[in-house]
C-alpha cells in the first residue's frame, strides 16, 4: 500500500505516517514519533502537510493534540477535484500548445508516402522552393516522384533553385523560366535531399528506410537558406 500511496503523490515519509495514523486511529504526535522512528521536527512537518492535503484531522483533548486519519475516500475526492480543475484549463493549454506549434514544429515522416506529403505541401503552399541534393540518388530511391513533382510544379509556376551534384543525370535538368540549376561536386556523395519552402525545411535521408524530418521554424529555415546561398554562389551553372 505504501508504494501505491507514493505513486499517488505522497512522499515515502508521508505515506508511512499516513498508514500509521490509519492503523492507530486516534493518536498523538509523540506516539507517532516512537512508532515511525522519524525525528520530532520531521514528524510535525509531515503531519502539517497531511492535514493540508485533507488526509488528517487534528483536535485538542485534555490539553493534548490528537491526530486521526480521515476516510481514505478523501484520496479519490482529491483526484476528482484536480481533474475538474485541469479540465477547466485544458482549452487554454491547447491554445498555448497551438501557438508554440505555429512557431516551431518538428514532424518525422517515413517512406515514399512521407516524401509525397512534403512534395504535395510544396505544391499547395509555396511560390518558391529550394532543393539541394543528389539527383541520381533521388531518382533511384524516390522513383517517379521527382519527375512528377517537376511537371506539376511547372504547371503551378512555382520557381525553384536546384543545387545538384556534378553528374550526367543531374545535367539532364535544364534552366527554364521557372527553374535555375547549378552543380557542385561536393554533393556527389551526399545521401540527403534538402527541401526549403516558406518557413519549412525538410531533410530527406536517402537510405532505407526513408526518413524525413520536417522542421517548421522561421529561424531555422532562415539559417538553412543562408547556408544554401553560400553554396549556390560558389556552384557551377
Amino acid at each position: 500500500m505504501e508504494q501505491e500511496l507514493i505513486a499517488y503523490g505522497l512522499s515515502d515519509k508521508e505515506a508511512k505516517l499516513y498508514l500509521l495514523c490509519l492503523k492507530t486511529g486516534e493518536t498523538t504526535a509523540n506516539r507517532l514519533i516512537k512508532l515511525s522512528g522519524l525525528a520530532r521536527g520531521t514528524t510535525y512537518d509531515i503531519l502539517d502537510k497531511l492535514k493540508a492535503r485533507g488526509l488528517l484531522s487534528a483536535y485538542v483533548k485534555e490539553k493534548a493534540t490528537f491526530f486521526r486519519a480521515n476516510d481514505p475516500e478523501v484520496l479519490i475526492k482529491s483526484l476528482d477535484e484536480k481533474k475538474t480543475a485541469i479540465n477547466k484549463i485544458i482549452p487554454s493549454l491547447k491554445k498555448v500548445s497551438k501557438s508554440l506549434d505555429n512557431n516551431h514544429h518538428i514532424e518525422v515522416l517515413q517512406g515514399l508516402s512521407g516524401v509525397k506529403k512534403i512534395l504535395d505541401d510544396v505544391l499547395k503552399q509555396a511560390k518558391n522552393v529550394i532543393i539541394m541534393g543528389n539527383e541520381k540518388d533521388a531518382r533511384e530511391v524516390i522513383l517517379h516522384h521527382p519527375e512528377n513533382f517537376r511537371l506539376r510544379r511547372l504547371e503551378k509556376k512555382i520557381k525553384i533553385k536546384n543545387l545538384l551534384e556534378e553528374s550526367a543525370t543531374a545535367r539532364e535538368l535544364k534552366n527554364d523560366k521557372y527553374s535555375e540549376v547549378r552543380h557542385t561536386s561536393e554533393l556527389k556523395n551526399l545521401h540527403e535531399v534538402l527541401i526549403i519552402y516558406n518557413d519549412t525545411t525538410a531533410h530527406i535521408l536517402m537510405q532505407e528506410p526513408l526518413n524525413i524530418f520536417k522542421i517548421k521554424s522561421k529561424e531555422y529555415t532562415l539559417t538553412q537558406k543562408l547556408l544554401f546561398e553560400n553554396m549556390w554562389n560558389l556552384a557551377k551553372k
